[in-house]
């Protein structure tokens, strides 16, 4: 009897507690004890309970992203939280027409969120700012008497609260998103492109005004960073605080990569489509010899390359919401590489040379050299093997 396709993993990264199936009883491996990892910082990730936790420098953050009960494995770029008392609106936050009162529950289950009441048209928080270029707005919010936020830097961004959807307009604001977290309660943010002298949370009437004088909504950890998208919380109290950037990765492992023939199969999710360059690479350790798959700069593209001083193969798939869980398995042996995304496969190349045996030598979560193109996102699990898998094992493990 052959031995399963799962069973033939040579490496393992499998966040602790993830389901238990297939190769993951089989070889039920940590990420903790399978990759270097490194962030010269304190973050924070969500706990199995939906709390937010904080997490010590150079530990990896085991994630359970808004309900899941499964964690992934967060790895996040360098942000910084230039709000002030980012989660106490009765400080550095001036009032306007609007009354706050704090020890209500939050969307992590706190009691630190904030009743924010209107007394008068246009009833809001505000707090005075500096911020240039592509910058991101965001706070947790949920409907009282009011089913309506406006968040605003300068131009209008409305959010039914009820409903969950985001109304924007105005020439600096690049989008406008809102995400539920669970229980009413939803992220919402702004990402925009210009100087900002003031950032301001509004109790709304409606999905166009804030102009009468009564209602209220719930809010909690309000952020303004740098960036297209917003990241995990980065709790602030006198002063900015910046979260700096996770990486992983593993080296001297020759003995657990195909380098003349192998598969790479990991499941992942962007932080945002934003159209940025993210790698997950297997290399000797430069970028002159590397198999690697990952996003890239072409809206929800998924790429993968083998490179062993000319390109080998260039394979690709575009039909991919790539902030969602993708299953992708990328094989290659000479003249024969495939990707496989979601149980199908999507392209080919029967024509090409790999690598001479043991010439690739670590896995980086970056271009293949340590720098450039790192990846940021979700991961749910990663596995290697150090064979060009069938067609049908690939579309079961990718299915």
């Amino acid at each position: 009897m052959s031995t399963p396709f799962y069973d033939q993993a040579s490496l393992v990264v499998v966040p602790s507690g993830y389901k238990t199936s297939k190769v993951y009883a089989q070889k039920p491996l940590t990420t903790d004890g399978q990759l270097t990892f490194s962030r010269a910082s304190t973050a924070t990730r969500r706990t199995a309970s939906g709390t937010v936790e904080t997490v010590a420098s150079n530990v990896p953050r085991l994630d359970y992203a808004f309900g899941e009960t499964c964690p992934k494995l967060l790895l996040e770029p360098q942000r910084t939280n230039v709000l002030l008392q980012s989660n106490t609106f009765s400080t550095t936050w001036t009032n306007s027409s609007s009354s706050e009162t704090g020890g209500q529950s939050g969307y992590d289950g706190s009691s630190d969120a904030w009743l924010l009441n209107k007394t008068g048209a246009n009833g809001q928080v505000n707090q005075s700012v500096s911020s240039s270029g592509i910058n991101t707005f965001s706070v947790y919010a949920k409907a009282g008497t009011s089913n309506f936020l406006r968040l605003t830097p300068f131009d209008d961004s409305f959010f039914d609260l009820a409903n969950g959807i985001a109304y924007s307009s105005g020439p600096t604001t690049i989008s406008a998103n809102i995400v539920s977290v669970g229980n009413g309660w939803y992220r919402c943010s702004i990402t925009y492109n210009t100087t900002s002298t003031i950032v301001r949370i509004i109790v709304a009437d409606s999905s166009s005004s804030s102009s009468g004088t009564s209602g209220n909504i719930l809010i909690q950890s309000a952020q303004l960073e740098t960036g297209a998208y917003p990241t995990s919380i980065i709790p602030t109290t006198t002063a900015a605080v910046t979260r700096l950037a996770d990486a992983a990765s593993k080296t001297g492992i020759s003995s657990l990569i195909g380098s003349a023939a192998g598969t790479i199969y990991v499941e992942f999710s962007a932080l945002a489509n934003d159209l940025t360059e993210r790698r997950i690479a297997l290399s000797d350790g430069t970028t002159g010899n590397v198999a690697r798959v990952g996003y890239t700069n072409v809206s929800n593209r998924i790429l993968a390359v083998v490179f062993n001083g000319a390109n080998q193969c260039v394979l690709s798939y575009e039909d991919a919401d790539i902030t969602q869980t993708q299953k992708v398995a990328f094989t290659w042996a000479a003249n024969d590489f495939a990707l496989f995304v979601n149980g199908v496969k999507r392209s080919t190349d029967l024509s090409g040379t790999t690598f001479a045996a043991n010439t690739l030598t670590a896995i980086n979560f970056n271009e293949g050299d340590g720098a450039g193109n790192n990846w940021y996102g979700h991961v749910d699990q990663l596995l290697l093997f150090k064979s060009r898998l069938s067609d049908s094992d690939l579309a079961a493990l990718t299915a």
